[in-house]
């Protein structure tokens, strides 16, 4: 951490001076500065973690024990596991939606939740070495039936063919659908549709 006494953020590691760190509630996730000097950007405890390096097993609930895939991270959110948390940090990655029978082969977002996307390893702040893409077949995400708001950032949301060549016969493929949501911010993402 930086010790000096000026009020910059270390740009090593984006962690603001010890005589700086604001309380929790200051620290917003998506902006990649750890204000409140926890660690990782937002508030240790109250977020979900996903990196392409953890695994499904972990519970997600830390940096260290990050889930492997946005589906397991999508799935704790609507269950208990998830413990009231609303907000998922992904590190770059390609998280791509399973398309095993009886799944849909994109992602649903169906409750009030933000997505950050962008993250390196250590969940501080943003990488700048590997994007975020959430991938789905024909659709890499849909948010449907939020009353309450969703946050999207620092994502590549892109729907697949899995012949990029030769997209299925009258077909339109989609980054994002928003059905009958709420709010729905999106910022510093890229939204790719398939050809087709």
């Amino acid at each position: 951490m930086d010790a000096s006494p000026d009020a910059e953020v270390d740009a090593a590691t984006d962690t603001p001076p010890a005589d700086t760190c604001l309380g929790d509630d200051a620290d917003t996730p998506g902006d990649y500065v750890d204000q409140n000097c926890d660690g990782v950007d937002g508030v240790l405890g109250r977020q979900l973690y996903v990196s392409a390096a953890g695994a499904d097993t972990n519970d997600g609930l830390t940096p260290t024990r990050p889930f492997a895939s946005l589906e397991r991270a999508l799935r704790a959110l609507a269950e208990s596991t998830g413990m009231g948390r609303r907000v998922v940090l992904l590190t770059g990655g390609d998280y791509v939606a399973p398309t095993a029978m009886n799944q849909a082969g994109f992602f649903e977002l169906n409750r009030s939740a933000s997505l950050h996307g962008g993250y390196g390893a250590d969940f501080r702040a943003a990488t700048t070495g590997q994007a975020t893409i959430v991938r789905g077949l024909g659709v890499g995400l849909v948010v449907r039936g939020t009353a309450e708001s969703v946050t999207l950032t620092g994502l590549t949301l892109r729907g697949f063919w899995p012949d990029p060549m030769m997209p299925p016969t009258g077909q339109t493929g989609y980054g994002l659908i928003v059905i009958d949501a709420g709010a729905v911010r999106v910022a510093r993402c890229r939204i790719e549709a398939p050809p087709g």
